[in-house]
């Protein structure tokens, strides 16, 4: 953390922080937070490989919390069959559903998918949130 002082304000304040499936919680990346002032994008998949007890709603609430703006988070889905934190391969529908129904009641985010076939998930995901009248 002592070299975090060290950057320019112009790095330093482009800098956040994410949960991970190993080692970080959420609760890691919010001492980080209280710390330093940097945002945490909260990343649903890894919260349930390697959540610290929250559920999506307060986890999500609670990353929320630390950005100054329009919150970021990161969406993916486990592939099935494989190891636990395994990105999918495409947009699991109900579970991006359920993901959104969750956050979109706590307020607006800005979602980044983490899923192989990029391009296709993305338009398939544009089409559920406009379905849900989430996207103009």
């Amino acid at each position: 953390m002592r070299g975090f002082s060290l950057l320019p304000e112009s790095v330093a304040k482009r800098l956040a922080v994410e949960n991970d499936d190993k080692i970080y919680t959420l609760r890691d990346c919010l001492l980080l937070h209280r710390e330093l002032g940097v945002p945490v994008v909260f990343d649903n998949l890894h919260h349930q490989v390697n959540g610290s007890g929250e559920t999506l709603s307060e986890a999500f609430s609670l990353a929320k919390d630390t950005w100054r703006g329009t919150p970021m988070t990161d969406y993916s889905s486990q592939e099935p069959g494989q190891m636990p934190g395994v990105h999918a391969n495409t947009l699991d529908e109900n579970d991006f559903r359920e993901y959104i129904g969750e956050i979109s009641r706590i307020g607006d985010a800005e979602i980044m998918l983490e899923i192989r076939d990029k391009e296709r998930s993305a338009l398939r995901a544009v089409e559920i949130l406009k379905a849900v009248n989430l996207l103009g």
